[in-house]
């Protein structure tokens, strides 16, 4: 297995913990007051965006040459911790 095949993998399988922990949030907001509920949901939506625009990053690197693979790899990495982020800041507020 190659150095871009382990990073997708590893990639992936961030994405599926953290598209776990949105739907588990999405779960909880049913649960809370009307406010909570639509705060929750906001939340959720934009996280399920940053969710879309990770995967459409992974997908270039998937058909990137081996040029832009770096670059590519270096704006997978800022989306991802901006993700991790606001998926951890949404569990503190919401569960």
């Amino acid at each position: 297995m190659g150095m871009r095949d382990a990073y997708l993998l590893s990639i992936g399988s961030r994405l599926r913990v953290w598209e776990a922990e949105i739907d588990r949030l999405e779960r909880r907001a049913a649960r809370l007051s009307a406010g909570g509920e639509l705060r929750a949901e906001e939340r959720v939506l934009a996280l399920r965006g940053q969710v879309r625009e990770l995967k459409r990053l992974v997908r270039q690197l998937a058909q990137a040459r081996d040029a832009a693979f770096e670059e590519l790899k270096y704006e997978i990495e800022r989306a991802a911790r901006r993700l991790g982020k606001a998926v951890e800041a949404a569990r503190a507020e919401f569960l």
